[in-house]
């Protein structure tokens, strides 16, 4: 039964391990970056920080994907890419964000607004935004493709393209999310090295006692009287052999009893401690 529980804490704790590699969650402990705050340098951002962005303007929507990336890993499900500006020295430059399904009519909004805006059709800003959290990383290659096609597409200039556009992606971060499955994956962390760190003492304890046979077995004690033997975990022994720890017992020194059985068979502390503390009845 031990076993088995060893193997499933184990289990866990690799489990634990690759998500805490795969997980990307150190964003979810920093303190978040305004992307368009008044000291915000666009470029100053890191894949590991935890982003704050108020969306409402968009030069339009130009993919729609059944995946997206997050971190590192690309999940697997749909989504809408917009095209937003994002800022540095006073220059604005291009990225790509992500919307779920429950974000995108929103995002197709301030587009619509957006639009209308540039071409006059309306004196001020929109009044629609998206306000959410996320990191910025890089996009897959056929992303980035859709990516720069769009800007071909609508007959952007190819270098003022080549020195705006960064294909990079904004991804909505689910930070409480992320939050509660770290602690899940830190106890299943702990699980798995204290099943470990177990199992080791409980391999190292199953040797010590094979040791002990081992060292009883060499000789054939059916010539002596039961009153001169002692017996331990089967093995047999003459009582003088275990003379000295039989002494350091009577003292009450237990401690110098294990140093003594340890330095005999080569054995744990642990076992010798065993062995001590029912030496009674194996010495009688």
């Amino acid at each position: 039964m031990k076993e088995y529980l060893y193997r499933a804490g184990i289990v866990i704790g690799v489990f634990a391990v690759f998500f805490l590699l795969t997980g990307n969650y150190l964003p979810a402990f920093k303190k978040p970056v305004n992307l368009y705050g008044e000291d915000t340098d666009f470029f100053s951002i890191s894949e590991t920080d935890r982003v704050n962005a108020k969306f409402d303007f968009t030069l339009g929507e130009f993919a729609e994907l059944e995946y997206r990336q997050q971190g590192t890993r690309i999940k697997h499900t749909g989504a809408t890419y917009f095209i937003v500006p994002v800022y540095s020295n006073e220059k604005t430059y291009w990225i790509g964000m992500a919307t779920s399904y429950s974000d995108t009519e929103i995002m197709r909004q301030v587009a619509e607004e957006s639009i209308a805006y540039v071409m006059g059709e309306r004196a001020t800003w929109g009044d629609t935004y998206l306000e959410i959290e996320g990191t910025i990383s890089g996009m897959p290659k056929e992303l980035e493709q859709y990516f720069f096609e769009w800007f071909r597409e609508q007959e952007f200039d190819e270098a003022d393209v080549e020195d705006r556009a960064i294909p990079v992606c904004f991804d909505k971060y689910y930070t409480n999310s992320k939050r509660k499955t770290f602690c899940f994956t830190l106890i299943g962390l702990f699980l798995g090295v204290i099943s470990i760190v177990v199992c080791v003492m409980d391999l190292k304890e199953k040797a010590d006692w094979k040791r002990i046979r081992k060292a009883g077995s060499k000789s054939d004690m059916g010539q002596y009287d039961p009153a001169q033997v002692v017996e331990i975990n089967g093995a047999v022994f003459l009582k003088e052999y275990f003379a000295t720890v039989n002494s350091y017992v009577q003292q009450n020194d237990t401690e110098q009893a294990v140093k003594e059985l340890q330095s005999l068979f080569k054995i744990g502390k642990k076992t010798a401690q065993a062995i001590v503390g029912s030496w009674s009845v194996y010495y009688q």
